[in-house]
């Protein structure tokens, strides 16, 4: 029989992973069944304030810049100004379009988050000259 534990990856974790595996394989040698630990690579929550906080930090740019959603997205006809809610939708389609999945919650850690981040990136700064550093646990502090 095997049992399975679910541990979610933070800071924590990847920090201790070495100590974590040596306590569990002393435990392992005293049981009759094997142990499995599948460690969740997901975004955590940290990251899912980072990512607001940067659609935040985009609209802003954008709307000091003076652009409006028609001007940002060529195929719009309307005159608004642009939400952290536009900036979320525009990363949900790369997302979508890059790894078929809708929610960020499915996205990988920090890999999948900085490649989607880099797309958007090079578009905003290729197409308005504007740059929006992605917000580390150093800048997160400051903003919330």
């Amino acid at each position: 029989m095997t049992k399975k534990y679910y541990i979610s990856k933070n800071d924590f974790i990847e920090q201790k992973q070495n100590e974590i595996v040596k306590i569990v394989d002393e435990i392992a040698n005293n049981i009759d069944y094997d142990i499995e630990i599948i460690i969740n690579k997901k975004r955590t929550l940290k990251q899912n304030k980072s990512l607001h906080l940067y659609y935040q930090l985009v609209a802003e740019a954008l709307n000091e810049k003076g652009l409006t959603l028609s001007t940002l997205l060529e195929n719009n006809q309307f005159d608004l100004i642009i939400t952290p809610e536009i900036i979320k939708g525009i990363w949900k389609s790369i997302q979508k379009s890059m790894y078929k999945t809708i929610s960020t919650k499915d996205l990988e850690k920090s890999q999948q988050i900085e490649k989607i981040y880099d797309v958007m990136n090079d578009f905003l700064s290729e197409k308005f000259e504007i740059y929006v550093e992605f917000p580390n646990k150093d800048n997160l502090k400051k903003e919330i």
